[in-house]
């Protein structure tokens, strides 16, 4: 895995958390995906900027389809993508480190808010 499909697939992830807080049936859902789409653009950008200035300009990403299910299941899903890939990431740059931390720790508050604060 690489830092294209990190960017790729936050980018994915982002668009349903907005699309599924447009539909959300309760003020804490809505709530807690309105500041997930919020809070997850800066660090995402923070690491392609940071890694673009590391290595080089970043040319292609892949096509990562937008998810539908639950907000729930895509967000686990997603933090247990950025838990299992995070070291082929960063390439042992530990600026990028801390923000893929910063996106797990965003996407892990989400997903408690969406399972406990209902």
């Amino acid at each position: 895995m690489s830092a294209p499909e990190l960017v790729a697939r936050a980018f994915a992830v982002r668009t349903a958390a907005h699309l599924a807080h447009l539909q959300a049936r309760t003020l804490s859902q809505h709530l807690a995906l309105g500041s997930f789409y919020d809070d997850i653009l800066g660090p995402v950008d923070d690491f392609c900027e940071v890694y673009q200035g590391l290595f080089d300009l970043i040319k292609e990403y892949p096509q990562i389809p937008v998810p539908t299910d639950e907000p729930l299941v895509f967000l686990v899903d997603f933090v247990d993508w950025l838990r299992k890939y995070r070291d082929a990431c960063a390439q042992g740059e530990t600026a990028l480190e801390n923000i893929i931390d910063e996106t797990t720790a965003i996407t892990a508050r989400t997903i408690y808010k969406l399972r406990f604060l209902k």
